[in-house]
């Protein structure tokens, strides 16, 4: 099995504390499905998913707690840059070629970066403490931990269909 996410080689999960029974890691990968989509598994239940949308939420709580000027400006941005950020992953997961999901995995990546900008600067101007900025960059490292994986997948399963069809 994956030691990244912990699959195994039919994209069972061999963790029982992942959410679902089939998770979006490694499910690309030749050695671990010949089917491209999550055999069914609706998105939402895909451990990828639930870590952006846990994120999210993260983001979210601490707007909530922002005075109003940072809440108008950084927070408002903030949650701009998070909120798509698990709409595409839910996009790479139904992707018809294997160059768009990179394309989606990378767009997620970059909501990432964007959305942990803002709540250093979030920090900054005294909206969050030090604690909470480090909490919240602890999990988006974690998710972009998972989805570089992802990413580095994607390129080995492209390079062996020499090219981005998902067609044999």
């Amino acid at each position: 099995f994956c030691t990244m996410c912990h699959t195994n080689a039919t994209g069972v999960d061999v963790r029982s504390h992942l959410i679902g029974t089939t998770v979006f890691n490694c499910l690309y990968s030749p050695r671990a499905t010949d089917e491209y989509h999550m055999a069914g598994e609706p998105y939402e239940k895909l451990a990828i998913w639930q870590k952006a949308a846990d994120l999210v939420e993260v983001v979210f709580a601490l707007n909530r707690a922002f005075e109003a000027e940072i809440k108008g400006s950084v927070g408002a941005q903030m949650t701009r840059a998070i909120v798509g950020m698990p709409t595409k992953i839910a996009e790479a997961c139904v992707s018809e070629s294997l160059d768009e999901s990179v394309k989606q995995l990378n767009a997620a990546l970059a909501s990432i970066r964007e959305t942990v900008s803002y709540v250093c600067l979030a920090e900054r101007l005294g909206g969050t403490t030090r604690w909470q900025t480090r909490q919240l960059r602890k999990r988006a490292a974690a998710l972009t931990r998972i989805i570089d994986h992802e990413i580095a997948l994607l390129h080995d399963a492209m390079q062996e269909n020499d090219g981005t069809s998902l067609a044999a």
